[in-house]
């Protein structure tokens, strides 16, 4: 028992006096708190999509489960340093681009870059309201103007697909849904709908109902557009009363509309040529107040018709039917 007790005092004393011996014990393990190569890393860089592919520096690189994230640096690199062996999500994201998710299984230093997907986004979307008057067909017609300009910092070429949906105003239930056709000016789509096709009994009634706008890349992603309304439908018929034609003028005349709101007037002449009409003339825009237009007889003979249209100051218009006159020098 005495035995015991020495080796044991023998012990305390040498750690007394040679402590700096346990400092020399090596940290080079990976698992030792203590080592400066404390667990493993992932590294990585953050780049557009398509070849040639750039950095993509400031991009928000979140560990989620740990709930640590570090932004790149100008070349688009990013770093997490000292981690233990398991699994990893990669939650990354950026201004104008679409959020990659990614897993990582951890064993050793792992290496992690990825691409993201520039999103295309809305320049500017146009939507108006068309009234025609007409002969034939019998009935007005009334349809919807929609251009929707698109800009996809990946290229033109990168826009899959443009629609839109209309929904019930307040609701999630969609009206009708339809999809834009690009127009030869690059990055523009369009649409010409008829409201017949809207299901609604009347043309007023999709005033007020949203017009929310999609757009799809080849690679699958997509952006949305915020909420847009028709602003207003001019559905009061534009009446004509004559043409006088003079030896020096030509005198254009209709009947009067009493609207509240902003106007301008405009009248279009059309020469007829074996049937088909072929824009000739067009007026300066002139106030709306006016119930008669003269302008110069200097037509040369033949067959024309001329009509009135209103436009607001949303774009929506309103034509009037065609009226027909004739040129033949003896006026």
């Amino acid at each position: 028992m005495p035995c015991k007790k020495s080796t044991l005092l023998i012990l305390q004393i040498s750690l007394f006096i040679f402590p700096g011996c346990l400092k020399d014990v090596p940290h080079d393990n990976p698992f030792d708190p203590a080592s400066d190569n404390y667990g493993f890393e992932i590294r990585g860089s953050i780049q557009t999509y398509y070849d040639p592919t750039e950095p993509i520096p400031g991009a928000l690189v979140l560990l989620d489960s740990l709930k640590e994230k570090t932004l790149t640096n100008a070349a688009g690199v990013f770093s997490f340093p000292g981690l233990l062996p398991g699994q990893y999500t990669l939650i990354v994201s950026a201004k104008t681009f679409a959020t990659e998710t990614t897993l990582v299984d951890l064993a050793f230093d792992t290496r992690k870059d990825i691409n993201l997907d520039a999103l295309p986004v809305f320049e500017n979307i146009e939507l108006t309201t068309h009234h025609e008057s007409r002969y034939y067909p019998i009935g007005d017609r009334f349809f919807l103007d929609i251009k929707a300009n698109v800009y996809d910092p990946d290229g033109v070429s990168d826009i899959d697909k443009v629609n839109f949906a209309v929904y019930k105003f307040g609701t999630d239930s969609i009206i009708v849904q339809d999809t834009l056709s690009a127009s030869i000016n690059q990055g523009e789509f369009t649409a010409l709908v008829n409201v017949a096709e809207l299901n609604v009994d009347n043309i007023q009634n999709i005033v007020g109902h949203e017009f929310v706008f999609h757009v799809k890349d080849d690679v699958g992603k997509s952006t949305s557009s915020r909420n847009y309304y028709i602003s207003r439908v001019l559905d009061d018929t534009l009446k004509i009363k004559e043409t006088v034609i003079a030896p020096d003028s030509i005198f254009f005349s209709w009947h009067e509309l009493n609207l509240p709101f902003h106007i301008e007037q405009q009248i279009q002449i059309f020469l007829v040529n074996v049937g088909v009409l072929s824009q000739y003339r067009a007026t300066e825009t002139f106030d709306q107040n006016l119930t008669k237009y003269a302008i110069k007889n200097d037509l040369p003979l033949g067959e024309y018709v001329w009509l009135l249209i209103h436009r607001d100051d949303f774009g929506n218009t309103n034509r009037s039917k065609e009226i027909l006159f004739t040129i033949t020098g003896t006026q």
